[in-house]
């Protein structure tokens, strides 16, 4: 695994697909930007892929420097949905606002 410190994200999706409520990344140093914009544009992961194609809005739910090993680290421990900004908010707020990505 790398050991080279880039940053691990967290996308909550508006609603599940299938089983999944988030997803968890890594991303290189500098390229987070770019990366959120391959799964806003459907060719990201292939989970993030399935999302777009169901038509499911994500959010940018959280971001940490990090290695790879730090995510796997995260997605091992289960319930990602406790690292979730949006999900440990109660009540939710009215107004979330979405990551707006130019394409």
């Amino acid at each position: 695994m790398s050991r080279r410190r880039g940053m691990v994200y967290l996308l909550h999706f508006e609603r599940r697909y299938h089983h999944a409520g988030h997803y968890l990344g890594y991303t290189e140093p500098g390229n987070l930007v770019d990366r959120l914009q391959q799964h806003a544009r459907g060719t990201g992961s292939r989970l993030c892929r399935a999302v777009a194609g169901a038509g499911i809005a994500w959010q940018l739910a959280g971001v940490w420097k990090g290695t790879r090993t730090d995510e796997r680290r995260m997605k091992r421990n289960g319930a990602v949905g406790r690292f979730c900004s949006l999900c440990r908010e109660k009540p939710r707020p009215a107004k979330l606002r979405r990551l707006v990505v130019a394409l």
